[in-house]
């Protein structure tokens, strides 16, 4: 019997100082859809897609850089989408 999941998460986050660099506040939106034992199969497929508003958004400061006299920021991925296939091989059958 197939079966659907749906799952959405928003993470939302306060500003923050990091060592002395300023990290702004972000907020963030992902999505996902598996569908279990397609058309009654041992396949499974999922689609998703994360940060779906495309916001950038810096995760922490690169403290070397500090060293050099200026600051540096790592930012997050950008929206990012796609499927996945899996097929359970049910050994136990």
């Amino acid at each position: 019997m197939e079966e659907l999941s749906l799952n959405a998460n928003y993470c939302d986050t306060a500003d923050a100082d990091k060592g002395g660099a300023y990290i702004p506040a972000y907020s963030l939106t992902n999505l996902r859809a598996n569908l279990y034992n397609v058309a009654r199969s041992d396949f499974d497929l999922a689609f998703y897609v994360n940060n779906v508003f495309d916001k950038g958004y810096a995760l922490s400061s690169c403290i070397s850089s500090r060293s050099l006299g200026f600051d540096s920021l790592v930012y997050g991925a950008p929206r990012l989408w796609g499927k996945e296939a899996r097929y359970n091989l049910n050994i136990d059958r």
